[in-house]
């Protein structure tokens, strides 16, 4: 719930300093629905690693599903970096 909060504070501040490039000016209802999706996914991949570690009691399981969250926001962000640029 924590985290959910703190995506609405994330998204509510950027609006509030208009930190949306001036190209895209519909811009900001999508990007708070996509903040809230990838939250949500990564919410999904960390319980699932705690799933897979209480299921199966390997201690891999968390590691690999933060390997995977790391490596999505990384590619997020270096598709929101390129969309501004070019």
């Amino acid at each position: 719930m924590l985290i959910l909060a703190l995506a609405i504070i994330i998204d509510q501040q950027r609006r509030r300093s208009g930190a949306s490039p001036a190209v895209f000016p519909t811009r900001g209802a999508k990007s708070s629905v996509a903040l809230i999706l990838v939250v949500l996914v990564f919410l999904a991949l960390f319980a699932g690693g705690i799933i897979l570690r209480n299921a199966y009691d390997v201690a891999w399981g968390p590691v690999a599903t933060g390997a995977v969250a790391a490596i999505a926001l990384f590619l997020v962000s270096e598709s929101d970096r390129r969309l501004q640029l070019g």
